[in-house]
């Protein structure tokens, strides 16, 4: 075994040990943890030493919760006894790329957020992109009928370089090229209108689905890919999509592997993560994804 020597510095860092599971201040490795994990963990826990050494964090701080699930997570990579048997299987499938292992933790630990208010975004995003494409097909649609009554009306209705130079930004660059800009007359007259640009606006709203990468594959896209939350099957999306990042193949060892970190990284006495989830979750997320 090797250790590595976190030091706590105060009254208000003890007490936070004393809830974070983080006692002593001493960090234990196994000799089949490989060195650049050992690294890369004593490295996390080093910050998170900083953070709260600074004194910007409060007792009151809900950055606080945050901060003591990431320490007893990245201890229980560490120390936890069930890891042994996922450090073996990660040893014997990277022996000659110690890279991937630390790839493997890193994903586990990573993945394991709160992707509450990321569901909620994506949930508000979705119902507004609905109404941003019928509200720009109703205004454009106005807009022509208004043109068509035979009314006098603004050239900001139709116009869109009038509408441009009749909008006040506060903005140097702008008010400098506006004039040579707008002062292009033949093709501004060329230009589409303004109700065919809200048409265009419409039709790319209605073939936008969002998705909180705006490109549909990161961890936060195959976590919450369903639309019923479930913790694990969260976690267990968000860690394959994070795997898949590092080139890491889904074997059978390594699904028995994701199973195993993701019972002691979701750390609930209700959940038990078994090959059958892992193998389930990834199905979906590849299929969705």
């Amino acid at each position: 075994m090797s250790t590595y020597v976190i030091n706590l510095k105060n009254d208000f860092q003890d007490s936070l040990a004393l809830a974070y599971e983080y006692k002593n201040p001493i960090i234990v490795f196994h000799n089949y943890i490989p060195e650049n994990v050992r690294k890369y963990i004593f490295n996390e826990l080093r910050c998170f030493e900083n953070i709260l050494d600074s004194g910007t964090v409060t007792e009151s701080d809900l950055l606080l919760g945050y901060i003591a699930r990431d320490i007893a997570n990245i201890r229980r990579l560490a120390g936890d006894e069930r890891m042994k048997s996922v450090y073996q299987i990660l040893n014997n499938s990277f022996f000659d790329n110690e890279n991937k292992i630390e790839g493997f933790i890193e994903s586990a630990w990573s993945a394991h957020v709160n992707f509450s208010p990321f569901r909620k975004g994506l949930k508000k995003a979705k119902q507004l992109n609905i109404e941003i494409a019928e509200t720009a097909e109703k205004l454009a649609f106005l807009l022509t009928d208004i043109g068509q009554t035979g009314v006098r009306c603004p050239y900001e209705f139709f116009e869109v370089d009038k509408l441009l130079d009749n909008t006040n930004i506060d903005n140097i660059l702008w008010q400098t090229l506006k004039p040579d800009i707008l002062g292009l007359i033949y093709p501004w007259e060329k230009a589409p209108s303004l109700p065919e640009l809200l048409i265009t606006l419409s039709k790319t709203a209605k073939s936008f689905n969002p998705s909180e990468s705006g490109f549909g594959h990161n961890p936060i896209d195959a976590a919450i890919s369903s639309n019923k939350s479930n913790p694990k099957t969260e976690y267990l999306r968000a860690f394959s999509a994070l795997l898949d990042d590092y080139g890491i193949e889904l074997t059978p060892d390594i699904m028995k592997a994701i199973a195993i970190t993701a019972t002691v990284i979701i750390d609930s006495p209700d959940i038990d993560v078994s090959y059958g989830d892992v193998s389930k979750a990834i199905a979906y997320w590849k299929i969705i994804g």
